[in-house]
């Protein structure tokens, strides 16, 4: 049921709608519609249970849903509430109008409560202005619906046609009293609902501003910290080459090491603040994803041998080698998880297996796999790993620093690629990152796409 809710949901394009305030105002038109509906069937069937027959109420019931359903769809093609309120509201005027005026049930007709009905959905979905407005048109329904007792005999009861006048007359000043009280009651909480959907979006434009704010702030300070810090490293680099004692060596070597990390903690940050602006381009071109990752690992065999540790590669012949897809994106995927393994690993290996399928679209859906034997993550952490600067909460996390931006960084570039990364781990046994990517074979023409 909630599956198809949400269906229906992304049929009237519900998505599409920003402001909260106007998002819960739209839902609130879709259950409307589905509740009258649903309240219709139920009405129609104990009709047909008590005429025993097809009569002209069951031809206004269906009527009504049917002005119901398209008033709904009206969310499709406009969010214009204040129109759907009006559609609403002309749905249930008719439906007591044609309810009660062509065999003179007047006033005395079932349906008056729902005007009420017609009150509370103005004022939820459109307004306090359109509660007054419709409250008058509902007026005059109940008079109209009056007069057209008191013109037919058909109702007299015992006493004669001055009872039954009073009577019919009372029932029409209860009915507009009952409307008055409602009107009045639901345009004051209308007014302040309203207003606090409109303070509520008005924070959220300025929440939108102000992170649209900092991610140029962190793009323009990334930008600007990466030219004397890249002076840095290159001073450093040339110190290294001249004569220096050993302690003088390794003070350098300390230098240099310390504004390579800096350096790239402010590349993640340049790529975390290119996500939230939408700034990032995947560029697709020929890869040679075999000689990728055979780079991959030669660039971590230092790392790996100085900790001891195993790394192995594990290609299946059958897998195509040249692909389409951003190298640099894919790399960058690739290196982190590896980085990340080694980091986290104190002995034993660190393992990259590929494999994968061809799609029945033709395309490939390449699965990488990389495992270690590191210091594994606790079950309850295991999402907290591509949370924004979150590391697992484990004590053996601190023995390496760091922003915890990699894999936020990783799965945000394979969402964009239109893949999926997941984790298992067993906590002081190992990891295993899966990367899941559908790739387009070489022979397919390349392209260059904006990715959002």
């Amino acid at each position: 049921m909630i599956s198809i809710q949400r269906k229906y949901e992304r049929f009237l394009r519900l998505e599409d709608i920003a402001d909260p305030g106007k998002l819960i105002r739209a839902r609130a038109i879709y259950m409307i519609c589905l509740a009258f509906c649903l309240t219709q069937l139920v009405n129609l069937a104990l009709m047909s249970y008590s005429y025993k027959a097809y009569t002209f109420d069951h031809t206004v019931s269906l009527v009504s849903c049917v002005v119901m359903v398209l008033v709904c769809h009206l969310l499709r093609y406009t969010k214009r509430f204040s129109l759907i309120a009006a559609g609403l509201s002309f749905a249930i005027l008719l439906g007591i109008f044609l309810a009660s005026v062509p065999d003179k049930t007047g006033i005395h007709t079932a349906l008056t409560p729902m005007l009420v009905i017609g009150a509370i959905i103005n004022g939820f979905i459109s307004g306090w202005r359109a509660v007054c407005l419709y409250s008058v048109a509902a007026l005059a329904m109940i008079w109209g619906l009056y007069f057209v007792s008191v013109q037919t005999p058909l109702f007299m009861e015992v006493g004669g046609a001055f009872v039954y006048e009073q009577r019919t007359f009372q029932r029409a000043v209860q009915a507009s009293l009952a409307l008055f009280m409602s009107a009045i009651i639901i345009s004051m909480f209308s007014r302040s609902m309203h207003g606090l959907f409109q303070k509520l979006e008005e924070s959220l434009e300025k929440a939108r501003n102000a992170d649209l704010a900092k991610s140029v702030f962190l793009a323009n300070m990334s930008h600007e910290l990466r030219t004397p810090l890249n002076g840095v490293i290159g001073m450093n680099e040339l110190l290294l080459r001249t004569e220096l004692n050993s302690q003088q060596r390794q003070y350098a070597e300390i230098v240099g090491g310390c504004s390579a990390g800096l350096i790239a903690i402010i590349n993640d940050v340049l790529d975390l603040s290119k996500m939230d602006a939408k700034k990032i381009e995947l560029k697709y071109e020929p890869v040679n994803l075999r000689e990728l990752i055979i780079s991959l690992l030669h660039l971590h065999h230092p790392a790996a041998v100085k900790k001891g540790l195993k790394l192995y590669l594990q290609y299946d012949q059958s897998i195509p080698t040249q692909f389409i897809c951003d190298e640099s994106r894919l790399r960058q995927i690739i290196n982190n998880l590896i980085g990340n393994a080694v980091k986290f690993t104190n002995a034993g290996y660190v393992s990259v297996v590929i494999g994968g399928a061809f799609a029945p679209d033709g395309h490939y859906q390449l699965e990488l796999k990389i495992e270690d034997t590191g210091i594994g993550i606790a079950e309850e952490d295991i999402d907290s790993v591509f949370h924004r600067f979150a590391q697992a909460n484990n004590e053996l996390s601190s023995v390496s620093a760091g922003t915890g931006l990699g894999l936020t960084i990783s799965s945000e570039l394979v969402r964009l690629m239109g893949g999926e990364i997941k984790a298992t781990s067993t906590l002081g046994e190992g990891t295993t990152f899966h990367v899941s990517i559908k790739m387009k074979l070489v022979d397919e023409p390349p392209q260059s796409v904006a990715a959002a």
